[in-house]
């Protein structure tokens, strides 16, 4: 499988374009849970365990798909993402990765 690629559309000729509302009553900690959690359930992980840093920061650990320390959602969704499409297709490195 082809791995999907972003891409810039044209400007409308209207000047504008159409987005939708939808979720944006959730807070930005319950979106990113909701796809962390469902990220887990992809890799067939149970538990996401959980544990707050003396300033009261999330941090997430899914022992159940390999990850043994605890990260930020946004660091712990990028993770599962990545062992998820690894499964699928070969995910080329981060451009941070790549050897200079």
């Amino acid at each position: 499988m082809t791995r999907a690629k972003l891409v810039q559309t044209p400007r409308s000729s209207r000047g504008y374009f159409i987005t939708t509302t939808a979720n944006t009553s959730l807070s930005q900690r319950a979106s990113l849970e909701e796809t962390l959690l469902n990220l887990a359930t992809a890799l067939s992980a149970e538990v996401v365990e959980t544990q707050k840093n003396a300033r009261g920061a999330q941090f997430y650990r899914v022992e159940g798909a390999g990850l043994i320390v605890f990260q930020s959602a946004t660091n712990t969704i990028l993770t599962l993402s990545q062992i998820l499409a690894s499964r699928t297709f070969t995910v080329p490195p981060l451009p941070n990765d790549v050897d200079k």
